[in-house]
């Protein structure tokens, strides 16, 4: 379980709540750092992905391209942890992402239309050292994506994984927060998703 901190103001903490290292499937060596960090208060959480990486990969220039071929970072977020659909929010270096709500990969519906003009997505590449991505998720569009109340408050969980991946970058990659002890590659496992605790 990841506590997650209350700042009023949505200041991001100084130290990370947890780190991409759990390196699936590829067995090339390659295991860039990776980490995030997310903070909540009455409205929204925010979340921020942060990698270092030698060469940022971009091919997707717009929205619902295929951004999980770029240097990607992704962040599944199940806000009712009763109820099994979950949000993949998955972003290349340029804020390019795809959204999408189900209950697993094969049953997803479109929803980045919905949220992403309130996410205030921002991104920031730092050439030969990686890039980072810093959003906001909206308490009120969980609400109008989910049709009911969403008002969680300290004490309070939800299940969630993070990763960072990369199928047409220079050395293919996948890392999780939470491990998948699975075979084949497949982020959309929310049986493995971890908790996050509201601090």
């Amino acid at each position: 379980m990841i506590k997650i901190p209350y700042s009023k103001d949505l200041i991001l903490p100084a130290e990370a709540a947890g780190t991409m290292s759990h390196f699936l499937w590829e067995k090339n060596g390659y295991t860039p750092r990776a980490e995030f960090r997310l903070v909540y208060n009455e409205d929204a959480l925010r979340v921020q992905l942060s990698c270092d990486v030698e060469q940022v990969t971009v091919y997707a220039l717009e929205d619902n391209g295929n951004v999980w071929e770029d240097n990607c970072m992704e962040f599944f977020f199940q806000p009712f942890p009763a109820d099994p659909e979950y949000i993949n929010f998955e972003c290349n270096a340029i804020g390019c992402m795809v959204i999408g709500k189900g209950i697993d990969r094969n049953n997803r519906t479109c929803v980045l239309n919905r949220i992403k003009p309130q996410m205030e997505v921002s991104t920031a590449i730092r050439p030969g050292k990686g890039w980072e991505v810093s959003y906001m998720i909206p308490f009120r569009a969980i609400e109008e994506i989910y049709g009911k109340p969403y008002a969680p408050k300290k004490g309070d969980t939800f299940r969630f994984n993070a990763y960072i991946c990369g199928e047409r970058t220079p050395l293919m990659h996948f890392g999780a927060c939470f491990d998948l002890p699975i075979a084949q590659p497949d982020f959309h496992r929310s049986e493995y998703f971890g908790e996050g605790l509201l601090d």
